[in-house]
């Protein structure tokens, strides 16, 4: 069985995580899609466990559903992926590597009941105290769109 995995990379200097995701899709996929609203944030090793010589920090997007003209153009460029599969929920999180299959699971929970999940370490995280947050360490999206200092919606800075 082909080990399955999900388009994505690190952010580049003066790009927002939002700009990383649509930059990741346009050279691995060539989709030129808009960035749908944050799903996960998952806290990963230590630097000295990540081989990338410092933290990593994973945010995973919504996207709106492919049409059949996007799926059919699927291009796969720069050869990090081989081919696109469509598979339910369940066969994805079998096929995926334990560390995806976690963020899959807890993206389709931030879907479903509209919050954003923070995984530490695969797990989810308990709010911080002070924080907004629901059981299992989902935001609710109200909180999560509010900036902390009482500006309105937060929002990267534009590079």
């Amino acid at each position: 069985m082909r080990t399955v995995h999900k388009p994505g990379g690190m952010v580049e200097a003066c790009e927002s995580p939002e700009q990383a995701a649509a930059r990741e899709l346009r050279e691995e996929l060539a989709l030129d899609l808009p960035v749908g609203r944050l799903l996960v944030v998952v806290d990963t090793a230590p630097a000295t466990a990540t081989g990338h010589g410092r933290a990593v920090t994973c945010f995973l997007y919504d996207a709106a559903p492919l049409t059949a003209a996007q799926a059919g153009a699927l291009r796969f460029a720069d050869g990090e992926i081989r081919a696109a599969s469509w598979l339910d929920p369940g066969e994805a999180a079998r096929r995926l590597p334990r560390h995806l299959a976690a963020r899959l699971t807890a993206a389709l929970r931030a879907l479903e009941d509209g919050g954003i999940v923070h995984l530490r370490a695969g797990v989810p995280a308990p709010p911080a105290q002070g924080t907004p947050a629901t059981a299992g360490g989902r935001a609710s999206a109200a909180a999560a769109r509010q900036d902390p200092r009482g500006g309105g919606a937060r929002r990267w800075p534009d590079a």
